[in-house]
């Protein structure tokens, strides 16, 4: 099973001009899930997944925002979140880190505050200029920290990327370049122009209504028509979803292909450059940094050539498997074995005065 990520909220800050859910001209709905929902969710899930959080509108709008992000911890999940950046502000910030939260992806659309105010209202750039910079002085507290900025391209900006790049070196770790979806299924400001047709990816996202989606079409599909045969998290498991979303997808009479794929250009997120770079017609990513690397510590068997390497570690990783063996010691402790142990070790403390439970084998 393929994971997709959770949008906690329908409900925004602010309106993007080229945003089907909150823009000027959108629909503008108040769906939120609830945190049993995404529990749900989160543990019906095998652990160790990169989980997304977001909203059709602002992740940070959902009053629960930070409860999500630590059930993801706690189900042991990397949670990362991307935001419109404008509720970044330190005290936040602050705790989303102390949480878990190692990648934060932010939304910008244009290097000029006031072309920035037309493109997303109600916003502010000088406020994601602040947040980035509080992120990046961070690092010293949490060197695996990334920050990226997504940007939407328009054909006013297509052809400005490395000047956003410039802009955004020295403040960022990546640069996130996607092309605008418009009328739901179509493209423009793509990267490039496909041969052919590939096949999509099957994902499982759970939506601001419960229902769970396979695509990032069909949540854009579904704000404006009825889906209702889309699986919902009350009733269906994340994994009992993604099985009924790949046999539809591959049944070419089913309405699902004939009526929303044969429609549907989105498929050029999978259609991959041919220069092995990992990119697409739809995405490029532009890395302005290279991962944190953590010195390896010394010990008495380590070889003096090795003492001065380094390696990447994913600290966040650590803490997972740490808190995973916490809770299994947890759960150890409440079982009859445990109990029984108990027992033992007492009778042996009151019949030689230990306290040394190694000596004690069951």
């Amino acid at each position: 099973m393929k994971v997709g990520g959770v949008t906690t909220t329908e409900i925004c800050n602010i309106s993007c001009k080229m945003c089907h859910f909150n823009g000027p001209t959108a629909v503008r709905k108040a769906g939120t899930l609830t945190p049993e929902q995404v529990k749900k969710y989160l543990h019906e899930t095998p652990p160790g997944q990169e989980m997304g959080f977001a909203g059709t509108g602002e992740f940070f709008m959902d009053p629960n925002s930070l409860d999500h992000l630590q059930a993801a911890v706690d189900a042991g999940h990397k949670p990362y979140v991307l935001t419109n950046g404008q509720l970044l502000t330190p005290e936040l910030i602050d705790k989303i880190l102390a949480i878990g939260v190692r990648s934060v992806r932010i939304s910008v659309d244009a290097i000029e505050a006031d072309q920035y105010r037309k493109v997303r209202q109600g916003g502010e750039l000088s406020v994601i200029l602040d947040a980035c910079e509080y992120l990046k002085q961070q690092k010293q507290k949490y060197p695996d920290l990334r920050v990226e900025i997504n940007n939407t391209l328009f054909l006013n900006t297509v052809k400005r990327q490395d000047e956003f790049i410039e802009f955004w070196r020295g403040k960022v770790d990546a640069v996130n370049f996607n092309a605008e979806y418009y009328d739901i299924f179509k493209f423009r400001n793509k990267f490039f122009e496909p041969q052919e047709r590939n096949d999509c990816e099957m994902s499982v996202y759970l939506l601001p209504t419960g229902q769970m989606a396979p695509c990032c079409a069909m949540m854009v599909y579904q704000h404006y028509h009825n889906v209702d045969w889309l699986p919902h998290i009350d009733e269906t498991t994340p994994a009992e979803a993604y099985d009924r979303f790949v046999s539809l997808y591959n049944d070419p009479n089913s309405d699902f292909r004939q009526n929303i794929c044969s429609k549907c250009d989105w498929w050029i997120m999978w259609a991959k450059d041919e220069d092995g770079s990992g990119n697409s017609a739809y995405f490029r990513s532009v890395q302005l940094t290279e991962p944190a690397l953590i010195p390896v510590m010394a010990s008495a068997t380590t070889e003096p050539e090795a003492i001065e390497e380094s390696v990447a570690v994913d600290l966040h990783e650590l803490q997972i498997r740490l808190q995973q063996a916490h809770a299994t010691i947890a759960a150890m402790k409440t079982s009859k074995f445990w109990q029984i142990r108990t027992s033992f070790v007492g009778i042996k403390q009151k019949l030689f005065g230990t306290q040394d439970l190694s000596l004690i084998h069951i």
